[in-house]
């Protein structure tokens, strides 16, 4: 259970006072303002590395991420009947990964975590490496190479 940032600053504010407080009682007279300016520049840092974790992720950005993973669902649904009548093992394929897609659109909306989009970046890459691996109307795959060349260029 996390708390809303603004609880953290007010948690952060009172431990520092009590740390100000007590540097305070040991400080020498004429360093006293640089020591509370330090103190409170510390605090100041740690309450907006703490609120940058919760604020970081835009809504803009998600809803983006939402969409585009929504939109390679919706390319991976339109090709699956053509897939199904061509062999029935590709077409199911395409419509699992299609109903995986649109999960993962709602996760990211919904609860969206560093692994979570580490998780959605590795099932990508899979997805594309299959994509390369076994082009569209052939019966054998492709061999393995080294270098990057664009799909639509080959």
């Amino acid at each position: 259970m996390s708390c809303p940032p603004s609880s953290l600053s007010v948690v952060a504010i009172a431990s520092a006072q009590i740390q100000v407080e007590k540097v305070m009682e040991t400080a020498v007279a004429g360093h006293r303002g640089s020591v509370v300016a330090l103190v409170g520049s510390i605090v100041n840092l740690v309450t907006r590395l703490r609120a940058r974790r919760v604020i970081d992720r835009s809504l803009a950005l998600l809803m983006s991420a939402a969409l585009l993973t929504l939109g390679a669902a919706a390319v991976h649904f339109a090709v699956a009947h053509e897939h199904l009548a061509e062999y029935m093992p590709y077409g199911v394929f395409f419509i699992g990964l299609g109903i995986v897609q649109v999960g993962l659109a709602a996760a990211i909306v919904v609860v969206p975590s560093r692994r979570l989009f580490a998780i959605a970046a590795a099932g990508t890459g899979m997805v594309m490496g299959i994509w390369h691996r076994c082009p569209p109307h052939t019966t054998q795959p492709r061999p393995f190479q080294a270098k990057l060349r664009l799909r639509w260029s080959t």
